[in-house]
């Protein structure tokens, strides 16, 4: 009986020391930098240690304030001593400081514990870009057509990067523009290809690479964009060799651009619904037929399209329609599209309308008009479509009655009826009445034909389930596992869901926690990115990315992450990043071989 209870004293003594050794109570956080004071954009490591168990990585994002986040590094040790395991997480971070000063890393976050904030110091970089004493081998420079734009204005950017020195392949990147963070806000898209050219600089000669980006500032006030850092490795003689593939004999450098300030002029006291600052901005209207003449009861197709030259086609409002008595008019397909591939961004919205007559006559769709503001001229215009005249027949009604007879009611009533169908239609696609009767016709022979074969068909399909049923037996019969060799491992199946698609479904349902673990299983599976957090997405994302990374991360954090409502922005950004990215690469991929191959990574 002794020797029973000791041993049950035995077990639960080691139970509850593995617990406590996994038990996410209790676990320190610590915070250390490996260098202190730091030069200005000059690289430093900062690493974070956790331990026990940790179930979430940190969050970093407040570092991005005043600092420049370079990547991050995860290592994990786990051990047993004296029978208790213990567990020690380490994220390695190296980031510089954006200026020089009396800086702070603020508090983090990891599990629900906080670290200690750390007081730093950041001396003058005395090395810093384009001096005197830098040789002026590489120059970063950026420039802005206006400083002064109206809020939502588009502002033309163009990145130069000047080498006068040749560096190794695959080891020299330069970042995209961005905001300050708490400086600004607002999208930013590149616009067209990579430019290559040389040019001569105080009569030195350079190679240069230039970039160019349309940004949409969303906010009035100071506004400040960070700076550009270029790092690169040079060649040297025996860099880049088959001893050498890394580079690790050749000088790297880092250069890094002045910051730009934008003083953004909130919207001018305008009696307008919609605010449209734009280079130019045109009203278009497509007839189908274009006659003029329509048969009572018979749609007809009217395309109306804006096309803003300086404007993203999201910008551009919804157009109405108010037609006379005898004529309906329904909205049936918008269709959104952007051109980034020159100088300037063109946004163009497409609707598509249903006109249907009702009654007999002729009738003036009134003009349609937009007002929007022209930043060139510094002032409101007006675009319009002219007023069309139609001529209805075949209704037999009243013209202009206040109140029409029964029969044209019937009429009215069945032309809202043709004109929902077609707009069912269009959802999809957006047919021609020829293509609708085709269909119809092709429906009916299809029908017909199966009618008439159906036998034969019934015939075929139970030979090939037999056929089927017969190899599968065979199959089992001459390739089962035994089940003493096979695999402990799970395969996934159907029921297990991607990562992308759980990601759509959450963000079609809004759900914030839900969005957050399918987007750390997608970057994790997907974009191998360690550790998969929101602040390293957002550190490779483009502006428009970037907004709806912060809008989930603020409501996850907030007092009600249920009200988040940015599900479709955060999808729709997302694919648009992940083509952009695809584009990118595929365009590194069929580029020339040269010293700044992998200038553009994502």
């Amino acid at each position: 009986m002794v020797k029973q209870q000791w041993l049950k004293h035995w077990v639960l003594g080691w139970v509850v020391m593995l617990f406590m050794g996994a038990a996410p109570v209790g676990a320190a956080v610590t915070l250390q930098v490996d260098r202190n004071p730091v030069v200005a954009g000059e690289p430093f490591n900062l690493s974070i240690s956790v331990a026990g168990h940790v179930s979430a990585s940190p969050d970093f994002s407040p570092l991005q304030r005043d600092f420049h986040i370079m990547g991050t590094n995860q290592r994990t040790d786990v051990k047993v001593v004296n029978g208790e395991m213990q567990q020690k997480t380490t994220w390695e971070v190296t980031l510089f400081a954006r200026e020089a000063g009396a800086l702070e890393i603020p508090a983090l976050r990891v599990n629900n514990e906080r670290t200690e904030p750390v007081k730093l110091t950041a001396e003058k970089n005395t090395a810093s870009a384009n001096s005197a004493q830098s040789g002026n081998d590489v120059l970063i420079e950026l420039e802005m057509d206006t400083q002064t734009p109206y809020v939502q204005q588009q502002v033309l950017l163009t990145q130069r990067l000047l080498y006068a020195v040749p560096f190794l392949p695959n080891q020299a990147s330069m970042t995209h523009p961005d905001w300050r963070p708490g400086r600004g806000k607002g999208m930013i898209q590149q616009l067209g290809n990579v430019q290559r050219f040389t040019t001569t600089r105080q009569g030195r000669h350079y190679d240069v690479i230039e970039r160019r980006y349309a940004i949409f500032p969303q906010n009035s006030g100071d506004m400040l964009l960070d700076h550009t850092v270029f790092t690169g490795v040079m060649e040297s003689a025996g860099s880049g060799s088959f001893t050498d593939p890394f580079g690790l004999t050749g000088q790297r450098i880092r250069r890094s651009s002045k910051p730009l300030s934008l003083q953004v002029q909130p919207q001018p006291n305008t009696q307008t619904d919609h605010w449209l600052p734009a280079q130019s901005l045109t009203l278009n209207a497509y007839w189908e037929p274009d006659e003029g003449e329509l048969q009572a009861g018979e749609p007809v197709q009217l395309t109306l399209a804006i096309v803003a030259e300086g404007l993203m086609a999201e910008q551009l409002p919804p157009l109405s329609l108010e037609p006379p008595n005898g004529i309906k008019a329904y909205s049936s397909d918008v269709n959104l599209r952007n051109d980034t591939g020159g100088d300037s961004v063109i946004g163009v919205r497409e609707e598509q309308w249903v006109i249907i007559g009702t009654a007999d006559g002729k009738f003036q769709l009134p003009e349609i008009t937009l007002d929007w503001w022209n930043v060139t001229e510094q002032r409101m215009e007006t675009a319009m479509v002219p007023a069309k005249e139609l001529r209805v027949s075949g209704a037999g009604g009243i013209v202009g009655a206040v109140t029409p007879p029964e029969s044209q009611r019937q009429r009215e009533l069945q032309a809202e009826q043709t004109a929902k169908a077609l707009r069912e239609q269009q959802q999809s696609h957006t047919p021609s009445l020829t293509e609708v009767i085709t269909g119809e016709t092709e429906r009916v022979e299809k029908a017909a034909n199966a009618s008439r074969w159906w036998q034969w068909g019934a015939a075929l399909a139970l030979l090939l389930l037999a056929g089927i049923a017969a190899c599968y037996w065979w199959w089992q019969r001459a390739f089962r596992v035994p089940p003493s060799k096979q695999s402990k491992h799970k395969y996934t199946t159907g029921a297990e869901m991607a990562p992308i698609k759980r990601l759509q479904l959450a963000c079609e349902k809004n759900n914030a926690p839900a969005a957050l673990q399918a987007l750390q299983a997608y970057l994790q599976a997907e974009l191998q990115l360690k550790p998969p957090t929101l602040a390293q997405l957002r550190a490779q994302a483009n502006g428009r990315l970037q907004q709806a990374l912060d809008e989930l991360d603020a409501s996850l954090y907030g007092a009600n992450p249920d009200d988040w409502q940015g599900g479709k922005r955060l999808w729709s950004a997302l694919l648009a990043w992940q083509k952009q990215r695809s584009e990118q690469q595929a365009a590194q991929n069929n580029a020339p071989h040269s010293g700044l191959i992998a200038l553009y990574p994502d």
